[in-house]
């Protein structure tokens, strides 16, 4: 749904962003916005701290795929910011029982019993979820996603190859 409205600018220069926007938008008070110039219009949009990182992660991504041939994905409790080895679209939104597990903000292992699907509309099993602890507060819960197409299970070095990249990519996401 498209909104638009007319609001005039105070004397220090502030808007006020209509409560029915910030509803729709999921904005809480506090939250940063990114403001951009574009011609004639001035965009805003929620901020994502993770989108000007997409690159790193993106290497990060394609090193463990190349390691261990396991398709990954690099997400938030809400939407997914990066993947590898798989088509899902950057922003989908995950699935709400994936956002649970993400919420516990802990590791998680499946087996081919236990079945986890990332997205409403995929049915690719989850096969391990990593937490990514950035340290910041302010920024969401990121998690690194495994899908394993193998009849095995996921090895010792698999394992050992996901936790490293979720470790390093804590390190160097703000």
């Amino acid at each position: 749904m498209k909104i638009a409205m007319i609001r005039n600018i105070d004397p220090q220069g502030r808007i006020v962003i209509p409560a029915e926007i910030r509803r729709t938008m999921d904005l809480a008070d506090g939250e940063p916005i990114e403001i951009e110039t574009n011609g004639a219009d001035i965009l805003l949009r929620k901020y994502n701290a993770y989108v000007s990182k997409d690159e790193q992660i993106q290497k990060f991504l394609g090193i463990l795929y190349s390691v261990i041939r396991c398709s990954a994905m690099v997400c938030t409790p809400e939407k997914v910011i990066a993947t590898k080895g798989i088509f899902i679209p950057e922003g989908s939104l995950i699935s709400p029982e994936l956002h649970e597990y993400l919420q516990r903000d802990e590791e998680f292992l499946f087996s081919s019993e236990q079945t986890l699907d990332a997205l409403e509309n995929l049915k690719e099993p989850v096969s391990a979820i990593f937490p990514i602890k950035t340290g910041t507060h302010q920024s969401p819960t990121l998690a690194l996603v495994l899908f394993c197409r193998r009849k095995e299970p996921l090895s010792d070095m698999d394992l050992g190859s996901a936790r490293l990249v979720a470790a390093t990519l804590a390190h160097h996401l703000p």
